[in-house]
This record gives structure tokens, C-alpha cells and sequence, in this order.
């Protein structure tokens, strides 16, 4: 799955708009199915990508139910409010993300990554810094990212899937993505390990088994 095109409107002048479809186009749910792809996996994907870049994302109407069609007026079919809700909660959520970081919404942008369907971007602003990791391909990718791009003493933190990195022994970022699917990744400055926590649940822990210990030994006990 081809990305090569997807950073091409980009590189120029910045576009005021940016979508997946239109009034006068396919749906993109119509051009997945056509494909033998899963449509609200591909539109989880474009979406998190779409409003993660420059321009204004334009989302049409249908699209957060995956509607369906090849022309007019197919493609503008009554919405059905039955549907399932799992992308209409995902788009919520990297538009959310999207309204609450300037950065995002008009920081600036810089590719990484862009080749055989996996793209890698930064949007940054004098306050904060975000990766934008696209896998649009159909298998697990790895992209190890240096301290120049990203600099020392930091960690990314996974917004969508809860995914954190840590500078590794080989010098690197590890950023790794199943197949599919976008993550966003906040850079932040590594605090290290939460030792009070980790502390805290090791008591935890220790009496948990300390009471089941009691309670075996309190059984015999009774038994003898």
C-alpha cells in the first residue's frame, strides 16, 4: 500500500483544506471495500492521519459511519444512527487531540519517513513537539529514531494506543506500529520510572500474598 503520494500535497505551499472525499468523488469506504480492505480500519487510519497534518481537515458527512457509495445519490444516503460507535469515538478523539495542541492544528511540519506505505512526521511549535507515525502497510514497522531528530533525555508518549519509548541501548528511539493503524506520540522530557509508584504496588503485592499465605495456613490449622 502505496504512500508516497500522501506528504505530496504538502510540500509546497500548505493547503487551506484537506479530506479523504468529497461531494463530487467516491466514498473512501466505497475505494476500500473495492480493494478487499476493512473499511472503518481504513477509515480509522486516514482519519488519524488527516487531522494530524497541515490544512484544515474536512470530514464529510457520512464518513464517521463508513457510509457507502460510488455516485450520486448513493453517496449521500439518510445517516443511520444505529451504526456502531467505535469510529465515531475515534474521530472525537484525534479531533480533540487536534483542538487542544497548537501544534497540531499550526505547527510546523517535517517528514521523517515516507516510503513503501510508512510515513513519519513531526509537528512542532516553540511549546511542544508531536511524532505522527502512519503504518499503511500490511504488516508490524519499525522506525528507530536518533537524537538528532528528536534529542536527548526524552520519551515518547503514545496518545491513541498507550504506547511509551524510551531512548534504548543502541542509541535509538524504537517507535514500532502494527499494521494499519496511526499513533501519535507526544515528546516529552523522560522523568524516569515512577519509583513510588512501583514501590507502592510492590506492597501491594507482598501483602496480597502475605493475606493468601495467612489464609492457607489458617485452613491447615483448622483441618488438623
Amino acid at each position: 500500500m502505496d504512500s508516497s503520494k500522501l506528504i505530496e500535497p504538502l510540500t509546497g505551499e500548505k493547503p487551506t483544506q484537506i479530506m479523504v472525499d468529497s461531494l463530487e468523488t467516491r466514498r473512501f469506504t466505497f475505494d476500500s471495500a473495492s480493494e478487499n480492505m476493512f473499511p472503518p480500519t481504513r477509515l480509522k487510519m486516514a482519519m488519524g492521519a488527516l487531522f494530524m497534518m497541515p490544512g484544515i481537515p474536512v470530514m464529510q458527512y457520512g464518513s464517521e459511519i463508513a457510509m457507502n457509495g460510488e455516485a450520486k445519490p448513493d453517496t449521500h444516503q439518510l445517516f443511520n444512527f444505529k451504526t456502531d460507535e467505535e469510529l465515531i469515538n475515534y474521530i472525537k478523539n484525534v479531533q480533540t487531540l487536534r483542538n487542544k495542541s497548537a501544534a497540531l492544528r499550526k505547527g510546523d511540519f517535517e517528514v521523517i519517513t515516507n516510503e513503501n506505505g510508512l510515513v513519519v512526521f513531526t509537528r512542532t511549535s516553540d511549546e511542544e513537539k508531536w511524532v505522527i507515525m502512519v503504518n499503511n502497510t500490511g504488516e508490524t514497522q519499525r522506525v528507530d529514531l536518533t537524537t538528532e531528530q528528536l534529542g536527548k533525555g526524552i520519551m515518547l508518549n503514545g496518545i491513541l494506543h498507550q504506547e511509551k519509548v524510551r531512548f534504548n541501548e543502541k542509541d535509538v528511539y524504537p517507535v514500532i506500529l502494527d499494521r494499519e493503524m496511526v499513533e501519535v506520540f507526544q515528546v516529552r522530557n523522560d522523568e524516569g520510572f515512577n519509583i513510588p509508584y512501583i514501590v507502592t504496588l510492590g506492597l501491594v503485592w507482598l501483602l496480597f500474598i502475605g493475606f493468601v499465605v495467612f489464609i492457607i495456613r489458617r485452613g491447615k490449622v483448622r483441618r488438623q
